[in-house]
């Protein structure tokens, strides 16, 4: 499979769809985006899910459900890979 990017900030891809840093933080002190703003958009973790099924081991349908996004979308940094915090060699491919 190819190896996905984690490389680039997820702030960073929303700025190229064309999102306001105001549009996920709100306005005034910029503190991290809770996951409930972060599903107002992307509906639900199932739908997340279905969105990156062709991720080989799938991230967003595990055995930690519903796990907050920002513990690897950090946001104005890469991705991490929480999962590797006990899989130390668990990488995601396209299938």
């Amino acid at each position: 499979g190819v190896a996905i990017d984690q490389k680039t900030p997820l702030a960073d891809k929303h700025k190229t769809l064309g999102l306001s840093c105001d549009d996920c933080h709100g306005s005034g002190v910029k503190k991290a985006v809770p996951m409930e703003k972060c599903l107002g958009c992307h509906e639900s973790y199932a739908k997340v899910a279905e969105r990156t099924k062709e991720l080989e081991p799938n991230p967003h349908d595990n055995h930690l459900i519903d796990l907050e996004c920002s513990k690897c979308h950090l946001g104005h940094k890469p991705q991490a890979n929480y999962c590797q915090t006990c899989h130390a060699d668990m990488e995601f491919k396209r299938s």
